[in-house]
């Protein structure tokens, strides 16, 4: 099948949800996949770095109807993913297929659904869609077929950190999706570990960490000045 099944369930949950007509059939090309967009519609997508309760960083991939609501979806994240403990600042914008998109919207929930985004919604067919229909998608039981030997979360999370620091070149969604333990396994052991942090940075960090927002900027100035009268 040309679909990912990630993008199959969410063509399915879709059709529950009456953004996608019951009977079209299953995208079995690129071209095919990208007319979606006449019913789904336009979405907005970012791509989030976010934080674990431990700190360790990760990316949730964000996407939403209208670019009004898409910063505030974003803020939701804590409440609507079960790991994200803090939403950093590193967000980029990305532009996914059709239903890659639509696979996003409905991995975070039915906390996602917002009617002034719906309202928002650009799409040719299917324009007047309710809340209680959206809901459809998001309560529809799907089974995905079980997929032998797939990537566990924790390879996940290593790699998305791995990729952010450049470490690891980037890799199409599709491959990340299909990814398998062992193939995750090869990555990692392709990139050194990070350094350890030396103690006297970790303190010098605690310290700065403490600092008021005045004596921050007081600080900044400080390093910048002397960093140029060195270069002098």
């Amino acid at each position: 099948m040309h679909l990912s099944s990630r993008e199959y369930e969410a063509f399915v949950r879709g059709q529950a949800a009456g953004l996608i007509p019951e009977d079209y059939p299953v995208p079995k090309n690129e071209t095919q996949d990208d007319d979606l967009i006449l019913h789904i519609g336009v979405m907005l997508s970012r791509t989030v770095g976010c934080r674990t309760k431990s700190g360790r960083l990760f990316f949730v991939e964000v996407a939403a109807f209208s670019e009004e609501y898409l910063p505030e979806l974003i803020q939701k994240l804590p409440q609507l993913h079960p790991d994200v403990f803090f939403v950093t600042r590193l967000q980029r914008e990305t532009f996914p297929a059709p239903l890659a998109g639509l696979a996003d919207y409905f991995a975070l929930g039915p906390g996602a659904m917002d009617e002034k985004d719906l309202a928002a919604r650009l799409a040719v067919h299917c324009k007047d869609l309710t809340i209680n229909k959206i809901r459809k998608g998001f309560e529809l039981e799907f089974a995905p077929e079980p997929v032998s030997g797939a990537a566990t979360t924790e390879q996940r999370m290593l790699l998305s950190e791995r990729i952010a620091r450049r470490a690891i070149p980037p890799v199409s969604r599709r491959t990340w999706e299909a990814l398998t333990e062992r193939e995750a396994a090869e990555l990692l052991s392709q990139t050194p570990p990070e350094k350890p942090i030396p103690p006297a940075v970790r303190t010098a960090v605690r310290q700065y960490q403490r600092l008021s927002p005045e004596e921050k900027i007081l600080f900044r100035e400080f390093t910048t000045r002397n960093r140029g009268e060195q270069h002098d």
